[in-house]
């Protein structure tokens, strides 16, 4: 690489860029971890301690075993969902990886684009919205399940 300090500044600053989403992909991974594969267990424990307390039994109908399936298949939507928000900050990683690449090759500045390809932009407001509503769905399913049977 050439002692340009154009050259060392980007490099710098991408760097960093590299750096700030791997950590934000390391908290992403782990919360998603700790709600998907912990939250489910703290629910039931939950309705363990409620349970002992009242009678309860299997409902009848076939609301509480939809309201059950909905639960689980937003668990699931759960991790699709982190599928694609990991997918998509690794993208960008790649991406600013290969532009370092680029930079430290010396090839010519005026030829490296520094803007993400379309398919790594999107609105990041709306990116977090499927997300908590699937949470929100999951929990609605699983507290209306609960009540059913403790309603029996």
């Amino acid at each position: 690489m050439s002692e340009d300090p154009l050259r060392i500044e980007l490099v710098r600053h991408l760097s960093a860029e590299v750096t700030s989403n791997i950590s934000f992909l390391h908290t992403l991974r782990s919360r998603m971890a700790f709600n998907v594969l912990l939250g489910p267990f703290l629910v039931l424990g939950s309705f363990v301690v409620a349970a002992t307390k009242t009678n309860i039994s299997w409902p009848k109908g076939a609301s509480a075993w939809v309201w059950l399936c909905l639960a689980l298949l937003c668990y699931f939507g759960l991790g699709v969902y982190g599928y694609f928000l990991d997918r998509y900050l690794t993208g960008q990683c790649d991406f600013v990886r290969n532009t370092l690449l680029s930079i430290v090759k010396d090839r010519p500045l005026a030829e490296i684009s520094l803007d993400f390809p379309k398919e790594l932009k999107w609105n990041h407001g709306l990116a977090y919205l499927p997300g908590f509503a699937i949470v929100l769905l999951a929990f609605a399913g699983l507290t209306v399940f609960f009540l059913q049977i403790l309603a029996h």
